[in-house]
């Protein structure tokens, strides 16, 4: 049962875990909002969501909550919240016109406003003022067809905040250019199978994809914006001067070079025209929602290399294990900046 739920030690794949978040979590946090909420905020079950959905992904709790939640194909608990209350102001009014619950409904909806009242009036305060929004007004579904309109309204909301984030915060430069707005479900690589011993290559591509990772290009965010410099951001493993982006780190590295070039060759055996590419659009195909299933594998293993390979050069500098300019060669010997 365990394993064909896709169960591991290591925890659920990600479809199966975005299911029982959404099967029991997300559910749980809307439990009767329709009547406790109205248009308050919830922070706190927020917070916790954001918590679960980050342990989901496998990336640090400094990550842009819109980019996690578009990453996973979830909305907000607000909009959640809202199409739960539409769903109910949709049940109220298919009653019979006779029935105690409808005529109370209709009585607040017509009752005349008294100083502060319509905002103490969860009816004409609330989910008229929703229904009017949704464009659900003189509307009545069938409770199939209120699921599906509800579904509607919350994936017509559900990017807005995550296309304001997109142009606004740094951190997002590089999923800016390679993420589909509009999408709504997991990006196509996080429903593919994945082995084991994996899963910590396709975390590191979300990583990247988030910018929450460990080259400098990213960690530079934890530095104060008055105290950075302009070496903060540069590559510690080799004395190019540059920064250490992403694309510098999978394609540009002279300390990478070896795991590179074993990466490069294999990937250009399933298409040979990935050798002939720029850089930047071997990035972009890395980087993408639906790198091709093929390369997955490959790459994912490649970026447990670089990343390990990067951690020992970094604490090799640290301990002065190479001479300062001198570059590590694909044998592991060191060679002089310029040298075949």
């Amino acid at each position: 049962m365990l394993r064909r739920l896709g169960c591991h030690p290591f925890g659920l794949d990600r479809p199966t875990a975005r299911l029982v978040i959404r099967t029991m979590c997300d559910e749980i946090s809307i439990s009767n909002s329709e009547i406790w909420q109205l248009q308050g905020e919830e922070p706190s079950i927020d917070v916790l969501l954001n918590i679960i959905y980050r342990k989901c992904l496998g990336v640090e709790s400094s990550t842009c909550t819109s980019a996690v939640r578009h990453e996973l194909g979830v909305s907000s608990q607000r909009l959640r919240a809202d199409a739960q209350a539409l769903k109910f102001r949709n049940n109220i009014l298919r009653l019979d016109d006779d029935h105690i619950v409808k005529r109370v409904y209709l009585g607040l909806k017509d009752e005349p406003l008294v100083g502060a009242g319509d905002t103490k009036n969860g009816v004409r305060g609330h989910l008229e003022r929703l229904a009017r929004t949704a464009n659900w007004m003189g509307k009545s579904f069938e409770k199939s067809a209120a699921k599906d309109a509800a579904k509607e309204y919350v994936e017509s909301r559900q990017n807005a905040s995550f296309r304001d984030d997109l142009t606004q915060k740094s951190t997002l430069r590089e999923l800016r250019k390679v993420v589909d707005v509009d999408r709504v479900t997991l990006p196509e690589y996080l429903t593919r199978k994945c082995p084991i011993s994996l899963c910590h290559g396709r975390m590191l591509k979300t990583q990247l994809r988030l910018g929450t990772h460990q080259l400098a290009s990213s960690k530079d965010r934890m530095i104060p914006r008055g105290v950075r410099g302009p070496t903060y951001m540069q590559c510690r493993c080799c004395s190019e001067g540059v920064e250490e982006s992403v694309q510098h780190a999978l394609f540009e590295c002279e300390c990478h070079r070896g795991i590179r070039d074993d990466f490069v060759a294999r990937i250009r055996r399933k298409d040979p025209m990935f050798g002939m590419a720029a850089n930047d659009q071997r990035t972009h195909v890395m980087l993408q929602d639906d790198t091709p299933e093929g390369f997955d594998n490959f790459l994912y293993r490649y970026l447990i290399s670089l990343f390990a390979s990067r951690e020992a050069r970094l604490d090799s500098l640290a301990a002065g294990g190479r001479p300062q300019g001198q570059l590590p060669s694909s044998d592991g010997s060191l060679r002089d900046p310029g040298s075949g």
